[in-house]
């Protein structure tokens, strides 16, 4: 599933609320906040444009990486993905933790 899910996919979400799950089971309520397509960077012929996902959520509880289910309105979008803490990035609010996942 992860080799072939693309930025389009997940484009329909954006500003939607969602829930990870770590493997441990603890969850946590996260925004996915933007989706950037990376059409420059290299990639194989037929293989998708890297794309990075942005996630906010609140500054506690928070993690600051690993393996996550993501699920939005009970749909399971993405399963086993490495989602990683991130400092605010320039121009977000910084009363809010940020979270990407990215593909490439």
């Amino acid at each position: 599933m992860l080799d072939t899910i693309s930025a389009d996919d997940l484009t329909p979400y954006i500003n939607r609320p969602c829930r990870v799950t770590h493997v441990s089971g603890h969850q946590f309520e996260l925004v996915i906040a933007s989706i950037e397509q990376k059409p420059n960077l290299p990639k194989l012929p037929n293989q998708r444009a890297p794309f990075s996902v942005l996630l906010s959520g609140a500054l506690e509880p928070a993690f600051v990486f690993g393996m996550m289910n993501l699920e939005v309105d009970t749909i399971t979008l993405l399963t086993d993905v490495h989602i990683e803490r991130i400092l605010p990035p320039f121009g977000t609010d910084p009363n809010f933790a940020y979270y990407q996942i990215i593909f490439n």
